[in-house]
């Protein structure tokens, strides 16, 4: 009796503390409104099937004054077209590095407004974050904002929910490209690995980029030419192919 009493209490306890650190997934969720019709869907990407030698290099955390344009110039010589998906704050700062951006070719997307860690900041804030940035995004832009990274990759129903109502596509990853002492060991990482609608992620902003992550862009853009690849947007990659 004895024993299954503690039985009980520890799993009484246990259940307690899951249910803390993992709450259920309606948990931050407030009631839809009575006017929404249907329903809400979102889709989620980490790379793209197709046949074609089609990728997509992604940069995180931009636009930066300093670095943003140094990778321009990289993806200028080699003719190769990226996503950004930019910091609405940053945006916000330095609006004639997201004219460059699109005047060169590339794709703006949505990576929310300051940073914030979608999955603890409060219900309003995901939601107003993420239209605010959308909001500023299009207009510095001119483009559409149909993609969404979420910050650090990590997002809940809250923000699945945001991009829903915004008709914004998730755009997570397959391959990374960092800087630093790990740039070349990257490079030839995701060589190694390359397929057809691989998404590749990278950054310019935020004190991630440095000269070394300059010279593993131009390296991985080199090489991948040279094993018959062509970097693309993401919603061209799309268009190429059915995201997985």
């Amino acid at each position: 009796m004895v024993l299954v009493v503690v039985a009980v209490g520890i799993g009484g306890f246990v259940g307690g503390r899951m249910a803390e650190r993992h709450p259920s997934p309606t948990d931050r969720v407030p009631p839809l409104p009575g006017a929404v019709e249907g329903g809400l869907a979102v889709e989620v990407i980490w790379k793209v099937d197709t046949d074609q030698q089609l990728y997509a290099l992604t940069f995180d955390d931009g636009p930066d004054p300093q670095w943003t344009p140094q990778l321009l110039d990289v993806l200028a010589a080699h003719g190769a077209t990226a996503t950004f998906f930019e910091l609405g704050e940053a945006a916000a700062e330095h609006p004639e590095v997201v004219a460059r951006v699109v005047a060169e070719g590339h794709e703006v997307a949505s990576h929310g407004w300051d940073h914030s860690r979608l999955t603890t900041i409060p219900a309003n804030s995901v939601e107003g974050g993420l239209n605010q940035a959308a909001e500023i995004l299009a207009e510095l832009s001119g483009q559409p904002i149909v993609l969404f990274r979420p910050t650090y990759g990590r997002l809940d129903q809250l923000a699945l929910r945001a991009a829903a109502d915004l008709d914004q596509t998730v755009v997570l990853w397959s391959h990374v490209l960092h800087g630093g002492d790990a740039a070349l060991s990257d490079v030839d990482r995701v060589v190694n690995t390359a397929r057809p609608g691989m998404i590749i992620l990278s950054h310019d902003g935020r004190g991630s980029p440095d000269q070394q992550l300059v010279e593993a862009v131009d390296a991985l853009l080199t090489r991948l030419e040279a094993a018959g690849f062509r970097g693309v947007t993401v919603s061209q990659l799309m268009a190429a192919g059915r995201a997985d």
